[in-house]
């Protein structure tokens, strides 16, 4: 369905299209692995917490080709429950997506 949808629109708009996608997909990926362990992943367990756990199939690649970047000030100790998702690169000038989510 993503895909069909992703053809009717231009180069641009399906980069964003997808990137939105995959956003979504992360945070579903980290509130399920949330409501299992009660925290978020720590700065060091990363995206690789998720693929291991199975809440995520692969390290996700941006629309370019550049892995994302989990980041929290948080450790484990602290019982992470804040972090954000940034693009490694930024390309063509424009800045790159940002999600900063807080779980309460």
């Amino acid at each position: 369905m993503v895909i069909g949808i992703l053809a009717l629109l231009d180069h641009g708009e399906r980069r964003d299209t997808f990137v939105s996608y995959q956003i979504q997909t992360m945070h579903k990926a980290i509130a399920r692995f949330a409501l299992d362990t009660g925290r978020c992943p720590t700065q060091e367990e990363g995206f690789s917490v998720l693929i291991a756990g199975n809440y995520l199939d692969h390290s996700p690649i941006d629309a370019w080709g550049n892995e994302y970047v989990y980041q929290t000030d948080l450790d484990l100790a602290e019982a992470a429950k804040e972090f954000r998702i940034l693009r490694g690169k930024t390309h063509g000038g424009s800045s790159p997506p940002l999600s900063h989510l807080v779980f309460n």
